[in-house]
């Protein structure tokens, strides 16, 4: 898997383009329709802090013009990736009122993680933001340090988990100690998502929400990703399958903060939610029992 990871690492970005709808089933949700973009402008402003161990940490913080709470989402890229992964999702949730932030990590190397590091790194771009409260995301690698990052800052008010790799048990042994809700996405089980090891993490929660993308594999949630990606972990859905849409309405309803957000994760992500209920028999999204 770490051959995979690294291969994956570079290559040309592929994938829906920022502000453009992905097309899909039509399939019509209750309230506001988070798969398509939001009616805010977004405008980006770079930023850094050192990390404990003494490397730089970049950032991009994705700001919408009215922003729908003071809290942040605070979004890690994957292993050897990096935050360009997150630019489509990350204007998308800023579309809607999200002021989100995709970071840079500087501690891993192809022959270590360093998964807690980063999570560390995660929460002090979330100090240097003043936040008092804040959301955590990431993907493969990076959900497992946005779920250590959780653990540790008692701020944490929810974390969106993008097909999560667990590495070293780190994971499942930090799980006890996060608080906040997990909102979490998986892919079919391949080699890129050590076949759904996640699932021993979610075990472990107090409270989560875990749903299956049917047919999506580890590459559908960077937005965009590149060809090596492809090359290692297997090509994206096509853009028809509706997958980017589905993918980047649940990140918004479950990130989204304040009174709204709360009424969109139950719309979109409870047991009995209706737009989950929706997605579910159109086959978009799967529950795992």
């Amino acid at each position: 898997m770490l051959a995979a990871a690294a291969l994956a690492g570079c290559g040309a970005p592929r994938g829906p383009q920022p502000g453009v709808a992905a097309p899909g089933p039509r399939v019509a949700v209750a309230g506001d329709d988070y798969r398509r973009p939001g009616p805010q402008p977004v405008v980006t402003q770079d930023g850094a802090v050192a990390s404990h161990t003494g490397c730089r940490v970049d950032y991009t913080v994705y700001r919408p013009a009215r922003p729908a709470g003071e809290r942040p989402a605070v979004l890690a890229h994957g292993f050897l990736r990096g935050r360009d992964t997150l630019d489509g999702l990350a204007r998308h949730l800023a579309s809607w009122g999200v002021t989100a932030v995709a970071v840079e990590f500087c501690n891993s190397s192809l022959l270590a993680g360093r998964h807690a590091d980063n999570a560390r790194d995660l929460v002090a771009v979330a100090r240097a933001l003043r936040a008092r409260a804040v959301a955590y995301g990431g993907i493969s690698a990076g959900g497992l340090s946005a779920l250590l990052a959780a653990a540790a800052d008692g701020g944490a008010q929810a974390v969106l988990a993008l097909d999560l790799v667990d590495g070293d048990g780190l994971g499942a042994a930090a799980a006890p100690r996060v608080h906040a809700p997990v909102y979490a996405l998986l892919g079919e089980a391949g080699v890129c998502n050590a076949q759904r090891n996640a699932l021993a993490v979610y075990a472990r929660l107090a409270r989560v929400e875990v749903l299956a993308l049917p047919g999506a594999g580890h590459c559908d949630f960077e937005q965009p990703t590149g060809a090596l990606c492809e090359a290692a972990c297997g090509t994206r859905l096509p853009a028809g399958a509706g997958v980017d849409g589905v993918l980047r309405g649940l990140a918004t309803a479950a990130l989204l903060p304040g009174p709204a957000g709360a009424e969109a994760a139950a719309r979109w992500w409870r047991r009995g939610g209706e737009n989950r209920a929706r997605l579910a028999v159109a086959g978009l999204v799967g529950a795992l029992d």
